[in-house]
């Protein structure tokens, strides 16, 4: 009957040394739709990043911790119908690697960021390729070490 009591007094005192996780989530906005791609590049400077494309629309959102929306970035150096977009993220900045194709030929450019969305440089080109106004248009990938050591931009 003893541990019967301090079985059931233990499972009321407990929660109150417990803690549990808090989850915390963005507002939707009205532009964000059904057809939002989006990749969370994670913290950096105290915001956190999350890349935002809208049909051909592309931004860099940044929040607070609370995940309130400070300051929407909007990517206008990215060409309309631009498309596999990929980063690469450090600590303090992050490179914005992106393909288009204009005219037949696929362009691969490249540009780093810092922790506020903002451009450290003007948009780099990294490979050009001849492939036809029908040609295939998938034809690189980013891939980066764990690393990090060397970069190219």
């Amino acid at each position: 009957m003893k541990s019967r009591i301090s079985l059931l007094s233990l499972l009321f005192i407990l929660p109150v040394f417990l803690q549990a996780q808090q989850i915390t989530f963005s507002e939707p906005y009205r532009e964000d739709g059904q057809d939002i791609n989006f990749d969370i590049l994670g913290r950096m400077n105290g915001n956190i990043l999350i890349f935002k494309n809208v049909r051909w629309h592309y931004a860099v959102n940044i929040y607070n911790d609370s995940m309130l929306l400070k300051e929407k970035v909007e990517l206008d150096f990215l060409p309309g119908k631009t498309f596999n977009v990929d980063c690469v993220v450090y600590p303090d900045y992050f490179f914005l690697i992106y393909q288009y194709q204009r005219k037949g030929i696929l362009y691969c450019m490249g540009v780093k960021m810092d922790g506020n969305g903002k451009k450290l440089n003007e948009p780099v080109e990294l490979d050009t390729t001849h492939v036809g106004v029908m040609g295939d248009n998938k034809i690189y990938s980013t891939i980066n070490s764990d690393d990090k050591k060397n970069h190219c931009i």
